[in-house]
């Protein structure tokens, strides 16, 4: 099996993003500043992907936000956006407008419901979840017309641990493992199982000795 296709390109450069203000209206509304991308990752396709799997690749950014309205309160903001892959950035396709999908993700839906369920259930080893929404991306954007979806959730405390980092210590490796198990015991027991198990998605927070 051949490996998944990577672009080598930065969907979210922090020239662009760094700085710019991003609003919620709902549950009720609130202004935030990007203030640091923590994370970027992608679900690239290839060309026979998108012409005859009606694929689409999207990419994934994760950063830091400050609270505009009520300074000094912190969240992290998820960003899943369509883009193209490179190898159709020359091409005139036929029908190329509909290579745009406005709609909503499935993966967002799926996460925003996750994020709320657990959330009610007072989960201690996920985020919370603050708000979220779907927008457009205008003509300035990788895909005008594409999909463009945001999360806010609380900032957790902690970094992301590599599957080998010279900077943990073998202690330390036998302690996240030991903290795994409660965690991933609380989070089904809310009645989720994580269907996207890259190591990406967890954080680790030695002094509380949580994930």
């Amino acid at each position: 099996m051949s490996p998944d296709p990577e672009s080598h390109i930065t969907w979210f450069d922090e020239d662009d993003w760094i700085g710019t203000e991003i609003v919620f209206e709902t549950p009720h509304a609130s202004r935030w500043r990007v203030d640091q991308k923590l994370a970027e990752s992608e679900d690239c396709v290839t060309e026979f992907d998108v012409q005859q799997c009606n694929m689409q690749s999207s990419a994934r950014g994760v950063f830091v936000c400050s609270s505009i309205d009520d300074p000094g309160k912190e969240a992290a903001v998820k960003i899943r956006m369509q883009y193209k892959p490179p190898s159709l950035f020359t091409q005139i396709l036929p029908h190329q407008a509909e290579q745009a999908k406005p709609e909503v993700r499935r993966q967002t839906e799926n996460e925003v419901c996750a994020l709320k369920r657990l959330t009610a259930a007072g989960c201690s080893s996920t985020p919370a979840f603050f708000a979220w929404k779907h927008e457009i991306q205008g003509d300035d954007g990788w895909v005008p017309g594409g999909y463009i979806d945001y999360i806010l959730m609380e900032r957790v405390p902690g970094s992301r641990p590599k599957i080998w980092s010279p900077d943990m210590d073998r202690e330390e490796r036998d302690e996240l493992r030991r903290a795994f198990k409660p965690a991933w015991i609380e989070t089904i027991a809310c009645g989720l199982v994580h269907d996207d198990s890259a190591i990406r998605n967890v954080v680790w927070h030695r002094d509380s000795q949580k994930w």
